[in-house]
């Protein structure tokens, strides 16, 4: 669930935890994101808190406390250059520091955490005032037809539902959309998300082979050239060595 995290200028961050935990933070026309393992986290949270005494369990229960609970947040300080966008928070009544570094995710991303529910939940709101709607048409006509059997209200603070007033007031959806309905195929469309940065990682994993490798493929190389000179080089002297043959003269 989007919690907010700043009121103005309005952020909002999402949690999700597992063996790679999962940060996003987004103004609702941006999303940066950043995965932590265990270990990466509380390797990040002491970096920040070089004095703090706790072990591992207390340090990531902490950190993972003022993700979740903001309330027990003290400050935050949020900067954006580029691409990236960097957390600074404080814990209440604990002297805690939590630095979160988070890269501006895809539009794949974007669409799979912000719009995709939020349209689900526009459909969703949508169904329910359908449903209300008639609920009132329907308690409308039994009160009206109870008291076309002689029946009394004596007291109602509630005027007859009036849908036309309802609608012309609540008319977002209408001025958007009109009258059709949100297409399913958009509500279950699936993406595909592109991994925590696969391209960067591959190429530095290829670049730092490659720099291992090739000073010893040059070295192959040379060693290869040289067989080879010497190889003609030896060549050469044992075919000058070699002495010329006399021929025999008929006599």
């Amino acid at each position: 669930m989007w919690k907010e995290l700043q009121k103005s200028p309005a952020f909002f961050l999402l949690l999700v935890k597992g063996l790679r935990s999962h940060i996003l933070i987004t103004d609702y026309v941006r999303i940066w994101e950043v995965y932590y393992t265990e270990d990466e986290f509380i390797t990040s949270f002491k970096e920040n808190n070089h004095l703090l005494e706790m072990d591992k369990n207390e340090l990531l229960e902490k950190g993972f406390e003022m993700l979740e609970d903001l309330t027990k947040v003290k400050s935050i300080k949020i900067s954006i250059d580029e691409q990236v966008l960097t957390v600074s928070m404080t814990r209440l009544l604990m002297p805690l520091r939590l630095n979160l570094v988070l890269k501006e995710g895809s539009k794949e991303l974007f669409f799979n955490k912000i719009t995709q529910p939020a349209l689900k939940t526009i459909q969703d709101l949508r169904s329910s005032q359908d449903e209300l709607r008639r609920m009132l048409f329907t308690k409308d006509d039994e009160i009206e037809e109870y008291k076309s059997f002689g029946g009394k209200i004596r007291y109602t603070a509630i005027a007859p539902y009036n849908d036309a007033a309802h609608m012309k007031k609540h008319c977002l959806y209408k001025d958007n959309y009109g009258d059709s309905e949100i297409s399913p195929d958009v509500l279950v469309k699936t993406v595909d998300l592109p991994k925590e940065n696969p391209k960067i990682k591959e190429e530095i994993i290829e670049t730092k082979i490659s720099a291992k490798l090739e000073p010893v493929s040059q070295e192959m190389n040379l060693l290869s050239v040289t067989s080879q000179s010497n190889t003609v080089k030896k060549e050469k002297i044992k075919t000058e060595s070699q002495p010329a043959r006399k021929r025999k003269l008929n006599l």
